[in-house]
């Protein structure tokens, strides 16, 4: 509880396994040598569905390996989270995939991802995801923020900018409904890591579930497509640029 500031130990600068929920607030963990700069563990067994929660205001960077790893099969929580100059890995990891039910990963406030070796963000879950206010740039790897679920609901409220990436933007999948809000996903994609501005896909929905962008959406300066979605339900997207896409479509 509290304020709590651990950094520039020798190898991770906390790690936590339970059997039970793990609650930590305002942390400020940056410059482990050896390891990511926090590790949250509490999947220990499929049917305990402990949750991770993180609250007030984290912040992970400039670690040796990656920024932040959570695994659980409870629900996660996390608040105003930054994880950025992480120089062998990802910005934030998190996964609570594979228990016995589905239990949601939820992201509020503001929350920033830039200049990782690794994605900036990867979150895999067979429950509703909600990340709110997501900044992802300039990071290394396949794509800059990964987003996966079961059946369940994946949405993106408030502003996101998944830019200038090595990879793609932003690649979401899942089977449920897909929402988002105020998307700019542009100039992603090298020749190394080639890219597109966002791709989302629910199609193997049945019955087909919607995806819908709402807001002011931006794809363009891609070095393949801007904008790719695949879906079994109806498609809306409101304000659209999808402008200079180098090798491929605005919007597919």
């Amino acid at each position: 509880a509290g304020t709590n500031v651990l950094l520039r130990n020798g190898f991770s600068n906390l790690t936590v396994y339970s059997a039970g929920p793990i609650l930590v607030s305002n942390l400020h963990a940056d410059g482990a040598h050896n390891a990511n700069g926090v590790n949250l563990y509490n999947n220990i067994a499929t049917d305990v569905a402990s949750g991770v929660t993180l609250t007030g205001t984290s912040q992970v960077n400039d670690n040796h390996w990656g920024g932040l790893a959570i695994s659980s099969y409870g629900p996660i929580t996390i608040s105003s989270l930054t994880a950025s100059g992480n120089l062998d890995g990802a910005g934030a990891v998190l996964g609570n995939n594979g228990g016995e039910m589905p239990q949601p990963i939820k992201i509020t406030g503001t929350n920033t991802f830039d200049d990782n070796a690794g994605a900036g963000l990867s979150v895999e879950s067979d429950g509703a995801i909600s990340a709110a206010n997501l900044t992802v740039r300039r990071n290394g790897g396949s794509y800059g923020a990964y987003l996966t679920t079961g059946e369940a609901s994946i949405t993106l409220p408030g502003t996101n900018v998944f830019s200038d990436n090595e990879g793609m933007g932003v690649d979401i999948h899942g089977a449920g409904a897909i929402s988002l809000n105020n998307v700019s996903a542009d100039r992603n994609g090298q020749v190394a890591h080639t890219g597109s501005g966002a791709q989302i896909s629910n199609s193997s929905a049945a019955p087909g579930q919607p995806v819908k962008l709402t807001g002011t959406n931006s794809f363009s300066g891609n070095y393949i497509s801007g904008l790719v979605v695949f879906s079994a339900g109806a498609i809306a997207i409101n304000n659209l640029t999808a402008n200079s896409n180098t090798n491929e479509r605005g919007a597919i």
